[in-house]
């Protein structure tokens, strides 16, 4: 969020954007691949670099906070902090101050809502790499990205809404969701629960109703503007994403 705070507040800037005229499309040029022959040197890599590094930053200069925070292992029977407790410390600690900069860019651009979308999201927790000691270190898991998700309702603003893609093509229903009914447990606690994922989404949803008159010959079908209209293959799976929203 910060680094999406930034890059919107330096396109604004630099297309003269006044807080009354809202929304453009210009805004979010950062985050698109402009050079598909070389990834390394598109903006999207750029940005998605940057992210990396803020992070790494943060994870070292936040070390004794981190563990200060930390639940005890041992906790006495008048111990009254929860997990949720602790989620939300690290988000507070960690986020809020990007956050909180982040929906005023929006609220400056008078935009109410933003979409974060995480794609091939189940892979969180995959064995990233081997230690020296060559066992695998696993990395971030799904769960703990909708657990950092879920302590958003602790700090809600009522004038910007932010919605959580997440997206997989791969991958079953329950690998998406957490296990139980609603999953009334410490992972998703209370308030907003997932929403029911849509499974096999096709690649023709944004294909206008007339759009199948134009087809006046075979050969139409091969113009840039009809593959557009139906999107691209995204993986070898020819049913589409998976997906599930979270507010």
């Amino acid at each position: 969020m910060s680094v999406v705070a930034d890059k919107l507040k330096a396109r604004a800037t630099s297309n003269t954007l006044e807080a009354s005229t809202g929304w453009d499309e210009g805004l979010m040029t950062d985050w698109e691949l402009d050079n598909a022959i070389d990834v390394a040197q598109s903006s999207r890599y750029g940005s998605f670099a940057k992210v990396e590094r803020l992070a790494d930053e943060y994870l070292k200069t936040g070390k004794e906070a981190i563990q200060g925070l930390r639940l005890p292992s041992s906790r006495p029977h008048d111990y009254t902090r929860s997990v949720v407790d602790w989620h939300c410390d690290l988000f507070s600690h960690f986020c809020l101050s990007s956050y909180q900069r982040f929906a005023g860019v929006l609220r400056e651009l008078g935009q109410e809502y933003f979409v974060f979308a995480f794609d091939e999201c189940t892979q969180l927790g995959n064995p990233a790499k081997l230690s020296a000691d060559r066992i695998p270190q696993v990395g971030m898991t799904l769960i703990a990205l909708q657990r950092i998700i879920k302590s958003f309702d602790a700090y809600p603003a009522e004038d910007i809404t932010l919605w959580f893609l997440l997206l997989d093509t791969t991958s079953s229903i329950p690998d998406l969701l957490p296990q139980g009914p609603d999953a009334p447990s410490i992972r998703l606690t209370e308030g907003f629960i997932p929403l029911p994922p849509w499974p096999y989404v096709g690649f023709n949803q944004v294909v206008p109703k007339d759009h199948i008159v134009r087809i006046q010959k075979p050969s139409d079908a091969l113009h840039l503007g009809h593959v557009k209209v139906y999107g691209r293959p995204v993986s070898d799976n020819p049913s589409g994403n998976i997906c599930t929203f979270v507010q």
